[in-house]
């Protein structure tokens, strides 16, 4: 795996910043996830976190 592969896959955008950055509400990008179109990593505190391929 390259660096390149491996930065996109890095969780780090929160459910704010996916919001923002993609013009979605959280309510949308919930529904994805619910229907398994995004599958975003979780921090301890049950958090999502999304990376550049989700």
């Amino acid at each position: 795996m390259d660096n390149d592969t491996i930065r996109r896959n890095m969780p780090v955008f929160p459910m704010s910043v996916v919001s923002r950055l993609t013009e979605l509400s959280a309510r949308q990008i919930r529904y994805y996830e619910t229907h398994e179109l995004v599958i975003p990593s979780r921090t301890e505190g049950n958090k999502r976190l999304f990376s550049l391929n989700d």
